[in-house]
């Protein structure tokens, strides 16, 4: 502020020189001119950035009150606060759309690549299924082959030849195995009967036993004279009594 009271031309003229002028122009800083009343004009006032009328007026003009600093200051920060929040949602759709393009290409391309397994998988498939058609109409035609009326009548004929010499060589195999049985049942049996107590009764042995026990009696003292025994022989038995017991050449009568 370039500022002087009221005063008459003299006092002012001051503010009238080229090095006060020039000093105003070169000023990097605004500069409010408020020389003498009103009805005066300066030089400076003419190249200064703004001129009061009076000091006090420039003071008014340069100092406005804390209330409308503060609005000047929230209106300034409500319009840089909605100018951040649109540059805020314009990159966020910008990111958004960049990034819905980008999982788009990354599912088109995971498409592609699924596309790709799909169509050699259907291939290895399809020719899977050739060289099994092919197989089976190659087993089926010598199935064909194999089944006409001449082959089966051929294949019924071989079986039933096999079917026979299998029958004639189980039936061999019986009557080996049967005549083998009936042989060793023959011997079995030849010397069962050898060993058997009634041979030695045919050939006139007897067997002796306690009436009242039935024990075999092995020896002569076993019994005294007047007792009765069993006799076996090879056909029929007799009651017996006791009428003498001999012993080693010595008699004991009853």
């Amino acid at each position: 502020v370039l500022a002087r009271g009221g005063g008459s031309i003299e006092d002012l003229w001051a503010f009238n020189e080229e090095i006060v002028a020039r000093a105003i122009v070169a000023s990097e800083i605004p500069v409010v001119s408020a020389v003498g009343h009103e009805v005066d004009v300066t030089i400076a006032d003419l190249v200064a950035d703004l001129r009061a009328p009076t000091p006090s007026a420039a003071a008014e003009m340069i100092v406005r009150s804390r209330a409308e600093f503060l609005e000047t200051i929230a209106t300034l920060r409500r319009r840089l606060d909605g100018a951040a929040a649109l540059a805020v949602a314009r990159r966020r759709h910008a990111l958004e759309a960049a990034g819905a393009a980008h999982a788009l290409e990354i599912v088109r391309g995971r498409w592609r690549e699924a596309a790709l397994r799909l169509d050699e998988r259907a291939g290895r498939l399809r020719a899977l299924t050739d060289r099994r058609t092919v197989a089976a109409r190659h087993a089926l035609r010598i199935l064909s082959e194999r089944m006409t009326p001449r082959r089966l009548a051929e294949r019924v004929a071989a079986r039933r030849e096999r079917l026979m010499a299998i029958r004639r060589m189980t039936e061999t195999a019986i009557a080996t195995r049967l005549l083998g049985a009936r042989s060793g049942a023959a011997r079995a049996a030849g010397r069962l009967e050898a060993l058997s107590p009634l041979a030695v009764l045919a050939r006139g042995y007897a067997i002796c036993r306690e009436v009242a026990t039935g024990a075999i009696l092995k020896e002569a003292t076993a019994v005294m004279p007047g007792e009765t025994v069993r006799v076996r022989l090879h056909r029929g038995g007799l009651l017996c009594a006791i009428m003498e017991v001999e012993d080693g050449g010595r008699t004991q009568d009853g």
